[in-house]
């Protein structure tokens, strides 16, 4: 009696790398690992091994903000704000962002409304 063996194929789907360099000049999010999330500007990207560094301008540190629908940060950029919570955001500033672990692009509209928030005061 002979044994039936049966071959299965595993396909690899070929992922496209990131161009980094796409996120140079252009409104993003970038998320920290300690530093918490900034709205801005990369001018300057350096890529580590596991993390990456990013010179950033007209950033404002995001403290506190809840989605207008969803919870991630890709949310946050493709919803916006909600509009009846109070966000937290820093003035505008030049920032370096050494240990960066998410890069988000955001729309120029998207970028303009955070530029336009008020100052966060502290309470």
């Amino acid at each position: 009696m002979s044994k039936n063996k049966t071959k299965t194929k595993t396909k690899t789907k070929k992922v496209k790398s990131h161009n980094f360099d796409d996120y140079v000049g252009v409104p993003v999010i970038v998320r920290s690992s300690q530093a918490g999330v900034f709205a801005g500007i990369i001018t300057h990207l350096q890529m580590g091994e596991t993390r990456f560094a990013a010179s950033m301008v007209m950033t404002r540190q995001l403290w506190l903000w809840e989605c207008a629908e969803g919870v991630s940060l890709t949310d946050l950029a493709a919803s916006g704000f909600h509009k009846s919570k109070a966000s937290k955001i820093s003035a505008p500033g030049k920032v370096l962002v050494m240990d960066g672990i998410e890069i988000v692009p955001v729309s120029d509209e998207w970028f303009a409304a955070v530029l336009a928030a008020p100052v966060a005061v502290q309470s």
